[in-house]
């Protein structure tokens, strides 16, 4: 027992002690820094290119950091940035105000992503405000790139003897290619002035080399065909495909995409076609509108499809907005196909009518085929036959029926292409003849609405 009080006793005096420890410990709040002038005052160094930026913690309390950096870095691409006048690319573009505020800022920003080399010459903060100073040798950053831009200003003339080649061989979309890529590869110094010797000695500015070689090889890219007007007709089933061919200094050229439409009677996308090894497209026309007044065959160069893939596709087109580059018109000329009708139709008195025959002829017309006065100077020919019945008498009225058959030959080869039965089509009147009349009707409009478009859709 006496053990136990001894080791409670001992215990006691190491907790005592402990917590006498513990009050002796005291916490030390760092002294506020005082706010540096270049916070309030920007320093002017002409050594030093600076770049200053502060963020809100209070508005921005997670990333303030990195907000802060992000904002120094323009800030010390903006106090590098020099604009030159005179020769520069940029200055002599043909682009709209709203592409050049855009791309002007697109540069500063660029511009901060590739700085490299800088120093941090002071951070600051307090309870709301933090503060970053970024400080970038003058002497070495021109040095070093004076040195990249000379390394990328005979990139592009590599590019450049490149893409001339290719054109020379007549490989437009590799040649549209280099010259594309020699271009961006100058972006960073789109707005100085990049002169420089070419491989003869002349002296150039590269960048403006290498965008008047893409306008200009676009600008000669021309169609070529033999063909005055596109004739459809019953000789080749109203459908054909136009050879055209894409051309380059009067050479063919494969690998070119080619935008075509027309009008049909249905909606047309227009569609694409990549001529061929010999610079041959093949335009496929069918269904064509016989309703629209001078329909033509519209050919134009799609642009997009030559820009690299891999480039910032606005800016490569914005550079080519507004070539005139070459369009076609070629006119389509539907001679639409003639008809003779022949038909056999009976009363019930055993006379001759053409009520169906008049009905045929009028709705051909209506829809813009011939009506041609002899079979052998039609393309097709619709036979007519029908022959009234009397029927049964229903509670005071008159049943009557026709019976017939109308077919279509194709007059080249002779052969049926269209066949309908008509089958005991009713008719219900006061008399029988009446009746006739009456299912007679129920065919017309038959013919009116139905089988005549049934008919020419076979043979369109």
């Amino acid at each position: 027992m006496k053990s136990f009080l001894k080791y409670l006793f001992f215990l006691g005096i190491i907790f005592l002690n402990s917590c006498r420890e513990k009050d002796a410990v005291k916490t030390v709040v760092p002294a506020p820094q005082p706010k540096p002038e270049w916070v309030s005052t920007r320093p002017i160094n002409s050594s030093y290119y600076i770049g200053i930026a502060t963020c809100s913690k209070i508005t921005q309390p997670t990333d303030y950091q990195a907000i802060a950096k992000k904002l120094a870095l323009n800030d010390l691409a903006t106090e590098i940035s020099v604009k030159v006048e005179g020769q520069t690319f940029f200055n002599t573009m043909e682009v709209n105000k709203d592409f050049s505020e855009s791309f002007s800022s697109n540069v500063t920003t660029s511009s901060s992503e590739f700085l490299e080399d800088f120093e941090v010459a002071g951070i600051w903060e307090d309870k709301e405000t933090y503060a970053i100073y970024y400080k970038l040798n003058k002497v070495d950053y021109q040095s070093k790139k004076a040195q990249k831009k000379d390394n990328t200003l005979h990139s592009a003339l590599d590019y450049l003897k490149k893409g001339r080649e290719a054109k020379k061989l007549g490989n437009i979309p590799s040649a549209i290619d280099l010259f594309y890529h020699g271009l961006f590869a100058l972006k960073p110094y789109w707005t100085e002035v990049n002169q420089m010797k070419d491989e003869n000695g002349n002296d150039i500015f590269i960048d403006n080399e290498l965008f008047s070689e893409i306008r200009a090889v676009l600008a000669d890219l021309r169609f070529e065909t033999t063909l005055k007007t596109i004739v459809l007709s019953s000789a080749n089933t109203f459908k054909t495909q136009v050879p055209v061919m894409i051309t380059y200094k009067a050479e063919g050229v494969r690998g070119i995409n080619v935008k075509y439409v027309y009008q049909r009677d249905n909606f047309m996308k227009p569609k694409i076609a990549m001529s061929d090894n010999d610079g041959i497209i093949l335009a496929d026309i069918d269904n064509v509108s016989l309703k629209t007044k001078n329909n033509s065959l519209e050919l134009s160069f799609v642009i997009d499809a030559l820009v690299p893939q891999d480039l910032d596709s606005d800016l490569a087109l914005a550079l080519v907005a507004g070539i005139n580059t070459d369009q076609r018109k070629i006119p389509i000329e539907v001679l639409a196909p003639s008809f003779y009708v022949s038909s056999n139709e009976f009363k019930l008195d055993g006379t001759k009518t053409s009520t169906l025959a008049e009905s045929t002829r009028n709705t051909l017309i209506s829809k813009g085929m011939r009506i041609a006065t002899s079979e052998t100077s039609a393309d097709f020919v619709i036979y007519i036959n029908s022959t009234p019945r009397a029927g049964e008498d229903i509670q005071g009225f008159k049943v009557a029926y026709i019976d017939g058959k109308i077919s279509v030959n194709d007059t080249k080869t002779n052969a049926s292409i269209f066949e309908h039965s008509i089958n005991g089509v009713k008719g219900v009147q006061l008399s029988h003849e009446n009746a006739v009349l009456e299912a007679y009707k129920k065919v017309r409009e038959n013919i009116e609405t139905t089988l005549i478009n049934e008919i020419i859709k076979i043979i369109l």
